[in-house]
């Protein structure tokens, strides 16, 4: 080619060129960069790239929601963090006695949950004395 015929940088045949140049182009590219090239000219190629740009839109929607879930879970537990920190905080300021007090009133209310949890406990501790 003379200086005056350059190749264009974007690879792309000039509407000067003959075939039989584009050709030579085409086969300078490499067996991949020229099917891919032709492919692009397709209708396949631009439903591939059609299909291409759903996925993105897809995955960035995705993205979006992940986002939204994380918060909400995030601020929910920040919240029964804080409730079962606050409560912890309550039972360290009371005494033995009201303790005590408190786990009879609690066992009056539930006796059955109380009678439950006593057979659990003395089953675990038995278990643990064998060994």
């Amino acid at each position: 080619m003379s200086a005056k015929q350059e190749k264009p940088a974007s690879g792309t045949t000039a509407p000067s060129q003959t075939a039989s140049e584009a050709t030579e182009h085409l086969s300078t590219m490499g067996p991949f960069q020229s099917a891919g090239k032709r492919l692009d000219e397709t209708a396949a190629g631009r439903a591939i790239e059609d299909k291409l740009e759903q996925a993105q839109l897809r995955m960035e929607e995705a993205r979006r929601l992940y986002q939204e879930l994380r918060d909400d879970v995030c601020h929910k537990y920040d919240g029964l963090f804080q409730e079962a920190k606050h409560r912890y905080e309550e039972i360290r300021r009371q005494n033995v006695g009201d303790l005590i007090d408190e786990t009879l009133d609690c066992v009056r209310r539930h006796p059955g949950s109380a009678v439950m949890t006593a057979l659990l406990a003395g089953l675990c501790l038995g278990w643990w004395r064998r060994r």
